[in-house]
């Protein structure tokens, strides 16, 4: 198991995380320019937070998971 982390530290690091994620779906739109041409700049950018904030919960909900197991072990 993972030592636990100081609350602080964690956010900081989750924000950078955020960062990066956000980053490579920008340039995953860069790249895949021929099927996001047809959205438009709004739709893309509300599809791109939507994913990210969804990214997110889905590891929340794994880290969970993960923490549940371990109890139980």
């Amino acid at each position: 198991m993972k030592h636990q982390i100081p609350k602080k530290k964690r956010s900081i690091r989750s924000q950078r995380r955020k960062m990066v994620r956000s980053l490579l779906l920008r340039w995953e739109g860069t790249q895949r320019r021929d099927w996001s041409r047809s959205l438009s700049l709004r739709e893309r950018r509300q599809w791109q937070s939507k994913s990210v904030r969804w990214g997110t919960r889905v590891q929340v909900q794994q880290r969970r998971l993960w923490s549940s197991q371990n109890q139980t072990m």
